[in-house]
């Protein structure tokens, strides 16, 4: 399965209570990240919901639950 990231550089950011909006220009490549070419406008919409739950794009995504240190100690 091939999956693809976006990198991207943030431009503006406008906050308003718990929702961020994010301005960016976008890559589908690294290569064309690190030469700024074949970019794509592209707005982020950040909503906390709570400490453990965030929206972006209307999306949610869960705090994963912090792991317990099971090693010992000496």
């Amino acid at each position: 399965v091939e999956q693809y990231e976006n990198h991207c550089f943030i431009g503006k950011v406008a906050a308003n209570g718990n929702d961020t909006t994010l301005n960016a220009t976008c890559y589908e490549f690294w290569d064309d990240f690190r030469k700024k070419v074949n970019g794509r406008k592209a707005t982020i919409k950040l909503s906390l919901l709570s400490k453990d739950v965030l929206k972006i794009d209307g999306k949610s995504y869960l705090r994963c639950p912090k792991k317990k240190d099971t090693r010992t100690k000496s």
